[in-house]
């Protein structure tokens, strides 16, 4: 519950300004990489199983952090790994 809490504020901290980096997608990729590190972990029978949904969602904030310091700098990278799609 506690990580499903987390997830929501991380998605109200970070306003969509339309330019650059595409929340959509940045969200639904942490989502479904989330979901797939709880069920690992389930499968496994590792007991720590929120803490890696955490690990999961949070594995890319790293780009938000680049694009929210730098967008001058970070934003045409990621214009150009859209050409490349």
């Amino acid at each position: 519950m506690l990580t499903l809490a987390l997830s929501f504020s991380l998605v109200a901290a970070i306003a969509h300004d339309g330019n650059g980096l595409d929340y959509v997608l940045y969200w639904r990729r942490s989502l479904i990489a989330a979901i797939a590190a709880r069920a690992t972990a389930e499968q496994l029978g590792f007991p720590v199983r929120e803490e890696a949904f955490l690990g999961g969602l949070l594995q890319d904030i790293g780009m938000v952090a680049l694009y929210k310091t730098l967008p001058e700098r970070y934003a045409p990278l990621l214009l150009e790994q859209r050409a490349h799609r």
